[in-house]
C-alpha cells in the first residue's frame, strides 16, 4: 500500500504553534507523524527511510535540515525564509514584524529607542526593518545583539545576563522604548532592568514578539508582544504540501517565500508608558488600567485620588485629547480586544468581563473605536487577517 504520510520534523516549540494550523489539512485525509528534530540525526535519517513518507515539513536548523533535504523528499521548509532556487518555504514576515514594533513604540511619544536580539537571521531582519521605520521618522536606534548560544533544546529557555548586556542597558538614555526581537529576549531584558533597579515601563518600555502566552505572562510586568498568526503559517505549510504532492514537478519550482504577516500588537503592561510630567494624571491612568473592567465611574476615580475633576479632566484632554470616561471605555475595549481573539467565550460574557453592564454598550463603543464589531474582530483575528491594534 502506498504511504499517505507527511513527516513532520520540527521542534517542540513550533510543533505547539504549527499543528492547530495543520490540523485543519490533516482533517481531509493525509495522515501526518511527528518527529523530533532534536533526535541525533543518524536517528532522523533512518526513521525517514523506514516510514517512507511522500512529504516533508520540516523546521530549519543549519545543522541538520540541508541533510534531510539530501534526502530527495518533497520539502515544505516551515518557519525561515528561504533564498531563491531553494526548496519551498512559508515563514513570518519579520520586516513587517519590526515595522510594528517601531510604530509601537514610537506612538508612546518616546524619543530614544534600542532593539535587543540574537544573532540568527530572523532577528536581523526584524531589527533592519526597526531600526529602517525609526530611520523614517527622524529617529536613531542603539542595537545590542547577544553572544551566540547553542539552539535551546528545553521548554525552560533562560539563561543569566551578561555583564556586557548589563553595561548596554545602563548607558542607554532614559526613557527609551526597546524592542526585544523575541518573547525570551524581551523577559531577559525585564530581569536585567530588575536587576540593576530600572523602572518598566517609566525608565524602559518593552515589546517583544511572537505572543507567546507562557513567556509573556511569566514577564514582570506582563510582556507587550507581536502577535504572529503561528496557526495560518502551519495552514499555509500543510496547503503547500498537497500542492507539491498533487503535482511533483512544482517542488522543482522556484517560488519566492510565502511570508505570513503578524496580525497585530498585543498590549501589556511592559509597553504601558506615556510621557506624563503629571503625578497625579499618572496615578489616575494607573488606577483605570488596573479597575476599568470592574465597573468604575469617572467619580470613582477623583474619589480614590481626592483630587480637582475640572482640572483631572483638563490634563488627560491636554495630554491625550480625551475625557478620563473615554479613556475608561477605551481600556475596557482593548480588554475585550484581546478575550475576543484568545477566548472561545460568548460576546455577552466578554461584555462583562470587560467591565460594560451590558452586551449592547460593548457593540457601541466597540464599532467606535475599532470601526466593526466585536463578532468581526474575532473572525478578522483567528483567520489571519492583520487587525490594528489602535492605542
Amino acid at each position: 500500500m502506498k504511504s499517505n504520510r507527511v513527516a513532520l520534523v520540527l521542534s517542540e516549540i513550533n510543533t505547539y504553534r504549527l499543528i492547530p494550523g495543520i490540523h485543519r489539512i490533516a482533517a481531509l485525509g493525509r495522515d501526518y507523524w511527528l518527529i523530533d528534530i532534536y533526535r541525533p540525526l543518524d536517528e532522523l535519517k533512518r526513521l525517514l527511510k523506514q516510514w517512507k513518507p511522500v512529504g516533508l515539513i520540516l523546521e530549519w536548523m543549519p545543522e541538520v535540515s540541508p541533510e534531510l533535504l539530501d534526502l530527495g523528499i518533497p520539502t515544505v521548509v516551515s518557519v525561515k525564509n528561504m533564498e531563491p532556487g531553494g526548496p519551498p518555504s512559508v515563514d513570518v514576515d519579520d520586516d513587517r514584524v519590526g515595522q510594528l514594533a517601531a510604530h509601537h513604540l514610537i506612538g508612546l511619544d518616546l524619543r530614544h529607542f534600542a532593539f535587543l536580539g540574537e544573532p540568527m537571521p530572523y532577528a536581523h531582519e526584524r531589527c533592519d526593518a526597526f531600526s529602517r521605520t525609526l530611520g523614517e521618522h527622524g529617529f536613531d536606534c542603539e542595537v545590542y545583539f547577544e553572544p551566540p548560544r547553542a539552539h535551546r533544546k528545553y521548554i525552560e529557555h533562560w539563561h543569566e545576563s551578561d555583564s556586557r548586556l548589563i553595561r548596554w542597558l545602563k548607558a542607554l538614555p532614559k526613557p527609551v522604548g526597546i524592542f526585544a526581537a523575541h518573547d525570551p529576549s524581551g523577559r531577559l531584558l525585564a530581569e536585567c532592568c530588575h536587576q540593576i533597579g530600572i523602572l518598566i515601563p517609566d525608565q524602559v518600555a518593552i515589546i517583544g514578539a511572537n505572543n507567546d502566552h507562557h513567556v509573556c505572562g511569566m514577564t514582570y510586568p506582563p510582556l507587550s508582544s507581536i502577535e504572529i498568526p503561528w496557526d495560518m503559517i502551519g495552514y499555509e505549510s500543510a496547503k503547500l504540501m498537497e500542492e507539491i504532492l498533487r503535482d511533483k514537478s512544482s517542488s522543482r519550482l522556484s517560488r519566492p517565500p510565502l511570508l505570513i504577516p503578524p496580525t497585530r500588537v498585543v498590549s501589556r503592561r511592559s509597553s504601558d508608558f506615556l510621557s506624563v510630567s503629571s503625578p497625579v494624571l499618572s496615578r489616575a491612568l494607573e488606577y483605570i488600567r488596573e479597575n476599568a473592567t470592574e465597573g468604575i465611574t469617572v467619580k470613582d476615580v477623583i474619589d480614590t485620588l481626592h483630587v480637582s475633576r475640572r482640572s483631572l479632566e483638563r490634563e488627560i484632554r491636554q495630554m491625550l485629547n480625551r475625557s478620563l470616561h473615554e479613556e475608561i471605555i477605551r481600556q475596557r475595549v482593548e480588554h475585550a480586544k484581546h478575550l475576543l481573539a484568545h477566548q472561545d467565550i460568548p460576546i455577552d460574557e466578554v461584555a462583562e468581563l470587560s467591565g460594560f453592564s451590558r452586551v449592547e454598550r460593548l457593540g457601541v463603543n466597540f464599532r467606535k473605536l475599532e470601526q466593526c464589531t466585536p463578532s468581526a474582530f474575532r473572525r478578522m483575528s483567528r483567520t489571519g487577517s492583520p487587525v490594528g491594534i489602535r492605542k
